[in-house]
């Protein structure tokens, strides 16, 4: 909007009032309803802000409309909104987008994560709607459940596995939710579990005690007492910080020494760059995304998209890893290491860098290195043929890259052109 804020009911209810409306976010942290859409979800001037969520009130206490962290809260009341065939339509679809970019493996984040959506995942993989391999990340507050149908990080296959234990820790209503010590609990029964943690964090607040966490919560201790059995290799797997887009250099060097590994976004720098040189403070921006930094300090450092929150093509993140630029051509400030992991200051890091951060620190950072990442005798077939060789000398045509061929397993799972 021009006004640079979002929509109120009042406004919803002006251009359609006979049907409930429900926007979403791209970021998926906030959604905005009209005034059908809040009767629809019981949510009215005395209904009280659920425990991880805020209702956004007017001046009168009444609804604007703007829900923040309640999409959990949402999806209890409406259920399933969509059939079954749309969403195997969907599935079916996004399939094929990401085995026409060459991406031969997924890890699904969604923190509502439990049996139910690994039993879709099954079926889905089983009728092969879904083309790459995926591992599926389990609700932190869901672990209970999961280990009473008899899953536990690692469990699966090659197709289909079970990944980290997801915590979402924001600051998107003005305070840390969860809270320190419900954090803490949540993290540390993960661990007894069995399972390592991915905590999203975006805030340099949220960051800072994600960091501290994971480091409380490390796979390679155990709390006293505690006695789990976990699986073969689980303390060589690392705990994760997911995004870590805010890192002053006061958090960078505690992150360097929790030894978490960090999962982030540099297509984030291309697609929304601009943006956050305008709005974001000026003190700020040379600590926005620093994975330059990061690698400096030798923080394990892995790419991925975050989507559907902006495009999974890899390669607008690659271009932006290497480059510092952003889609405007602007230069990001934070994309500036000066070590061995980083071209120096003129630019990002190398590109070779920058495709293993996609591709062999992908598989470290759900722990099946030992499986895929790499073109190795005895790993698995999973390959791209693209369609140019790539140098650094070639940096403006990474953006232009396309896949040709998609291998799965060795079978050709994807193609274009004539081979």
């Amino acid at each position: 909007m021009r006004e640079r804020r979002y929509p109120t009911r009042q406004e919803l209810d002006s251009a359609i009032s006979q049907h409930p409306v429900r926007l979403e976010h791209s970021s998926r942290h906030a959604a905005l309803l009209n005034s059908r859409g809040l009767e629809e979800v019981g949510i009215s001037a005395e209904t009280p802000d659920p425990p991880d969520g805020v209702i956004e009130r007017d001046e009168k206490g009444e609804p604007t409309g703007l829900l923040l962290e309640m999409a959990g809260y949402l999806r209890e009341r409406l259920g399933i909104t969509r059939s079954t065939a749309e969403m195997e339509v969907g599935v079916s679809h996004l399939s094929k987008t990401l085995l026409s970019y060459g991406i031969t493996s997924v890890q699904d984040a969604g923190p509502e994560n439990g049996p139910q959506q690994w039993e879709t995942f099954r079926s889905l993989t089983a009728r092969q709607l879904i083309g790459p391999r995926v591992t599926m990340m389990a609700s932190v507050k869901r672990l209970d459940e999961m280990t009473r149908y008899g899953l536990v990080w690692g469990s699966g296959d090659d197709r289909l596995r079970i990944g980290h234990a997801k915590i979402m820790l924001t600051c998107s209503t003005g305070q840390l939710m969860p809270a320190p010590e419900d954090l803490s609990e949540l993290a540390l029964r993960a661990r007894d579990l069995g399972f390592p943690i991915a905590v999203h964090a975006i805030e340099q607040e949220s960051v800072g005690e994600a960091i501290r966490i994971v480091t409380v919560a490390d796979p390679s201790r155990e709390r006293p007492g505690s006695r789990a059995s976990h699986p073969p290799h689980r303390a060589r797997v690392r705990n994760r910080v997911e995004h870590c887009a805010e890192c002053p250099p006061h958090l960078m060097e505690k992150l360097s020494r929790s030894r978490a590994m960090v999962v982030t976004q540099p297509g984030f720098i291309y697609w929304r760059g601009d943006g956050y040189l305008r709005h974001v403070r000026p003190d700020l921006r040379p600590h926005l995304y620093a994975i330059g930094k990061m690698m400096d300090l030798s923080t394990p450092v892995a790419f991925g998209s975050d989507s559907p929150v902006v495009d999974p093509n890899p390669w607008p993140g690659i271009y932006s890893a290497v480059t510092g630029m952003t889609r405007e051509g602007a230069r990001f400030p934070s994309m500036q290491g000066k070590g061995p992991s980083s071209s120096g200051n003129k630019g990002g890091l190398d590109l070779t860098r920058a495709l293993s951060a996609y591709t062999l620190s992908g598989a470290e950072s759900e722990g099946t290195q030992g499986r895929k990442g790499m073109i190795r005798e005895g790993m698995l077939a999973d390959l791209a043929l693209l369609d140019r060789p790539l140098g650094d000398s070639s940096k403006a045509e990474i953006l232009e890259t396309k896949s040709r061929l998609t291998i799965v397993g060795g079978d050709v799972v994807w193609s274009w052109g004539e081979i």
